[in-house]
Parts: C-alpha cells; structure tokens; sequence
C-alpha cells in the first residue's frame, strides 16, 4: 500500500530540493568551522598541513536584524466598529500567544528567514485538558516544510497545499498506531538539515490541503492516518512562510539572507586571516648578526640567547691576529611580513558591513564614542532601513497567520468555553464565552487584522517621541508641560497608566477641563452667542456711562445740578437692573447650555428669582430716589450759595 500524498510529496521534493540544498549549506556556513569554507580549498589545505582559520562575521549581523523582534516582539490584533467585541477578540489572541510562547516562535522564524531566506510559522491543534486549543508554532529545521511551489504570493495565500514532514521511529509508531503505521512512504525523503536520520524511521507529515469550502488538515505516519479534520471557511492554509529576501533571476533558487550575501566575502577573509597567521607562525626566531671569532669559546651562551634570559653575553672586541675591531653583535630585523595581508583583512571586513547595509558603528564599534547621538540613531535608521524588507515580510506573514485563526478560532473553540482572556495592561483572565457563536462567517470579515506592536511600531513610537520632545523643547517649560500627558503615552514605560494620570493632574486648568470631555458642537454655539449676546450688553451700558458723563458736563446750577443727579440715579437704577438681568440670565443660558432640557425646573426656578431680585430692586430704588430729592431740595433752599451740588454717598458709589 503506498501513502495516499505520495504524487504531491515527489513534486514537492523536485521543486524545492535545489533552494534546500543551498539553504542547508547556508546555515551549515553560519554554524562556522569548517562550514565556512569552500570544500575543495578547505581539503586542498588541510592535506599540506596548512592554517585553516574560520572567522564568523555574518552572524552577528544576524544578530542586530533579528534583535528589532526580539526586544519588541510583534502582537496580532483586530479593529472593529463594536469595542466590545475588539476587545474580547484582542484579548483572546493575547492569550493564544502568550500560552504559545509566540514571541519564541516570531524570532525563530525570522531567524531562519535573515539567515537563509526562509522561515514558517503555522497554527496547531493540541489537546488541552481534553479540549483543543490553538497553538502558533515555528520549526527549527525549515527544511523540513514545503509549499504550492506555485504559490506567488509572499505569505503564501494562494498555496493549495503544503506539508511539514518530520519522522518517528517504526516502533513506536506500530505501538502507538498499528501495523499500517510501520509500512512508511516509497518515497525516502529527508529534511536537508537533519541527517543520519536511522532506516527504521518512518515519515510524520502534517497535510494541509485546500479544498472547496475550506482546508483539511492530516497527519500521516506512515501509510495510516492519524487525524484528519475539515476545517470549514477557511480561505487559506494555516501554515506561512516567513521570507528574507527573494531572489530574482535565479531559478535555481528562490530565496535567500545575509549568508547568501556576504558568503564569498567570508569565505576570503577566512583566507587571508589563515595565510597571516602561517607567515607569523613560519617566520624564524630574530637572528644575531656578528663576528664569529668574536664569541670564540662562548658559542653555546649566544646559541641560547634568543630563548634564555643571561645577565651578560661575553664577547670580543679586538681580533687578536689583526688587531683590528670586531663588529658589534646587533638583531636582523627579520618579522612577518603581513601588513598588507592585514589591509586586505580590513578591507574584506569592511565589505561585510557594506553588503549588508549594517556599519560596524551599528554593531557597537568603538568608533562611536567619538560621535555624537545624532550621529549614531542616524547610523542606527540606515541599518534598520537597510533589513527594513525582513521586518515587513515578517508583518505581512503574521497579518495573514491571523487571518486564519480566525477563522479556526469559532471551530476549535466552538461551545460554551472558559478562556484566557488577557487584556491590554497585561492582566489576563478567564470567560465563559462561545465563540463558535459569536465569531459568525460574516462577523470575521468583518475584523480588519493589524499588528499592534513590533519593530515597525517601534519605529513609529521613536519618531514621534522625537518629534514631541522637539515640540517640548521648542515651547519652553511653560508651554511645553502641556504636552507630557501626550508624550508619556509615547514612551515604554512600565507603570505608563499610573504616569499619565499624575502629567494630567500637572496640566493648565483649561487643558483638564479639556481631558474631561469638551461641549458639543451645539452647545459651543450657543455659549458663543451668549459671549456676543453679553458684549452687546456691556456695549449698551458703556453707552449709558457715557451720557451720565455728558450731563456732568452740563451742570450750571443747583438746580440743575439736582435733576442732573435725579436722572443720573436713575439712569444707574436702569444699569443695575440691565446687568443684574444680564448676568441672570447669562447664568441661566449657561446652566441650560450644560445640563440641557431635563433642567427646565431649574430654568424655572432661576426665572422666578431673578424676577423677585429685580421687583425688591427696583422697590427700593424707588424709595432712595424720593428720599433723594427730598434732600436735594432741602439743600438747595437752605443752602443756595453752595456753588457745588453735595452728591449723595449711595450715588457716588
């Protein structure tokens, strides 16, 4: 009996075997040794007993492209019109994540695509107190897992198929499965990177094939079938590709990353730092240059005196036979000659960097205490915009990952469940809901999927922060607290929440206000037609000032100056009655304004006092104004030769 997907896995095999191979040589290189060197010249050496010296200078620029990941790993999110239900699906995916150590998995994954092009993260259904749950997964071995070799999409959206093969050995799986389990594939495949795999082994492949109305996914041991599920309205498989970068005009191999760039580079400093190291080793100990009969008699002290440490070294300094001088004993300057070995060393390193668009300076090179801090984040962006495409291949295939969950999410969590929810700060707990109810066909096309975190919001955060510090700092400390709340809400900080409430207790009166919630439109329209309604008023009564002014102006006599003061007096009752109405119902406007409708008793209730205000008002301005003239004229009579009218203290206040 021959395994059901035998046609599919000899066309996957031929399609991907090529790009394998190299990928597998790829990451043989960066594990370094003698991976790093070219097989005919590595033994060509070896056999004459020649260095063979392996730096590995690619990985750390590895290091610095997958590090973005790793400080600020990536967070699947969906936005929605109903808060409600945003809420409880971010909360939920949260949750996932956390209990598949999804951050793990989004570094490995990348990892591989930096090194050798190519990396997978794909959903698993496990068993979790006998109920399944959604787990997002990588592989350490992406050679391991082949896609439609006609899928064109990046993220692999369009693939019909896919499998992840791995083995098991046959006995075990006969005890665990049975007989058929034991009778593996006619088809000897292998992974590229896991080798001496025994004969007794048997494959363990995980189908996953597109079919009308959905994806099925199966697990084959062997010839037998050991889980087969239907998973219905699902428009893509649970499974995508991570890609480095891709490679055009190469049909021998689609993908590649920083090994396949700076691999010959390597492999020529491996080189030269080999043929230094020979020139220094094979170069003789520094010789003496001297007379022979000078050290007649002393030969075995000057013999050992390049590695033994003598008080003196005797020697002659007159030929007896000739009586003519010795030379003097001086060292032969006779050291490796390898400075210009050493050039093209640094010459070759330099290139690396260059290759990859990462300076050394972006790696921590010592050239940067000598600049400034500009100058080092300007380093630091060129490098991120130079690996800028693994960070957006990595988004676009965890934004399409997502889009699938979801659509698994109701199947597999279908039923009244308690779930994980964990919430925005971090705080999680659980829920009974239903999501095979909830999350309808028509409710899932509904949630647009977005990345919430990860290097690319990073970066975004860094701009703004700088932005807004620059805005700070161009405003002075005045005017730039206004801006903390908003620049606190910016940064990484770990207790962000408790911080923003207190830089909001620091803020301008007007700017809280603010931070409680602003009138709407209608009301702000109307408090400004109270402002110009009250203008208008105070108009009128600078008006009426200036005609009591004039009337001062005009006073001749006595008399005069009495009905001066008795239309003064009233023209001020006037005034006071226009203002304290005004401010009545100013104060009115703006409780209605504030309140609204249901406040109509209150409105009421202000009508009925202001009224009563202004009747005692007028009441008793009545009585002063008779009591006034009365007194006016008394004085006037008594005291005619008075030039200057005696003003009443009521009236000049």
């Amino acid at each position: 009996m021959h395994n059901i997907h035998d046609n599919k896995l000899r066309v996957l095999e031929s399609a991907w075997s090529k790009t394998y191979s190299e990928m597998a040589d790829d990451f043989n290189f960066a594990s370094g040794g003698k991976g790093m060197w070219n097989a005919i010249v590595y033994n060509s050496r070896k056999s004459k007993k020649m260095a063979n010296i392996s730096l590995p200078m690619i990985p750390p620029y590895i290091d610095k492209v997958v590090s973005g990941v790793r400080m600020s790993p990536p967070s699947m999110a969906v936005k929605t019109e109903n808060e409600e239900l945003q809420e409880l699906v971010n909360g939920v995916l949260r949750g996932i994540e956390k209990a598949s150590t999804a951050s793990s998995a989004y570094v490995g994954a990348m990892k591989c695509a930096v090194t050798a092009g190519l990396g997978w993260l794909f959903w698993a259904v496990e068993s979790e107190n006998g109920l399944p749950v959604l787990r997002l997964k990588t592989t350490t071995d992406p050679t391991a897992i082949m896609i439609d070799p006609l899928s064109t999409y990046l993220d692999g959206r369009d693939a019909q198929y896919a499998v992840n093969c791995n083995h098991m050995d046959k006995e075990l799986a006969v005890r665990e499965f049975g007989e058929e389990a034991g009778h593996g594939s006619d088809m000897p495949f292998s992974s590229k990177l896991m080798f001496n795999i025994p004969s007794s082994a048997v494959l363990d492949c995980i189908w996953y094939i597109q079919e009308e109305g959905g994806v099925r996914i199966t697990r084959m041991v062997g010839n037998h079938e050991a889980y087969n599920q239907f998973f219905e309205g699902l428009d893509g498989l649970p499974i995508t590709p991570v890609i480095g970068e891709e490679l055009l005009g190469d049909v021998d191999r689609r993908y590649g990353g920083l090994i396949k760039r700076g691999r010959d580079i390597n492999e020529s400093l491996n080189l030269t730092a080999s043929n230094i190291m020979m020139l220094v080793a094979s170069a003789p100990k520094t010789p003496f240059v001297l007379d022979p009969k000078s050290i007649e008699g002393h030969e075995n002290t000057w013999a050992s005196a390049p590695t033994e440490n003598h008080s003196y070294l005797p020697v002659k300094t007159i030929d007896p036979t000739t009586n003519q001088p010795f030379i003097t004993p001086y060292r032969l300057d006779n050291s490796a000659q390898t400075q210009g070995l050493q050039s093209v060393a640094d010459w070759l390193q330099s290139l690396i960097g260059r290759t990859n668009g990462i300076s050394d300076a972006s790696l921590g090179g010592l050239e940067t205490a000598q600049e400034s801090g500009r100058s080092l984040i300007a380093r630091m962006e060129q490098a991120e915009a130079a690996t800028a495409m693994n960070v957006d291949n990595l988004m676009t295939s965890i934004t399409q990952l997502a889009r699938v969950g979801l659509q698994m999410m109701p199947i597999v969590y279908n039923g009244m469940r308690s779930i994980v929810v964990i919430d925005e700060y971090g705080q999680s707990n659980r829920e009974e809901v239903d999501l095979g109810m909830m999350l309808t066909p028509e409710i899932v096309q509904m949630l647009d999927v977005e990345i919430s975190a990860g290097p690319h919001m990073e970066m975004k955060r860094k701009a703004s922060s700088q932005a807004l510090e620059t805005m700070v700092t161009a405003l002075g400390p005045d005017r730039g607290a206004g801006l903390m709340d908003i620049w606190a809400d910016a940064q990484p900080l770990s207790d962000k929440q408790r911080i923003k409430k207190r830089m909001k207790k620091l803020l301008p009166p007007e700017l809280q206000e603010e931070q409680e919630g602003d009138l709407p439109p209608e009301a702000m329209a109307m408090m400004q037609e109270a402002e110009q309604a009250l203008a208008q008023k105070s108009q009128n009564i600078e008006t009426l000032k200036g005609v009591i002014t004039q009337l001062q102006a005009k006073l001749e006599s006595q008399e005069v100056i009495a009905q001066v003061e008795l239309e003064k007096a009233n023209i001020s009752a006037q005034t006071k009655i226009v203002d304290r109405q005004m401010q009545n119902s100013n104060k009115k406007e703006v409780e209605l304004i504030k309140q609204g409708s249901e406040n109509q008793r209150l409105s009421a209730k202000l009508t009925a006092d202001e009224q009563r205000q202004v009747d005692e008002f007028t009441a008793d301005l009545i009585k002063q104004k008779q009591e006034a003239v009365q007194s006016i004229k008394s004085e006037v009579i008594t005291e005619g030769v008075e030039q200057t009218a005696r003003i009443p203290q009521y009236l000049q206040d």
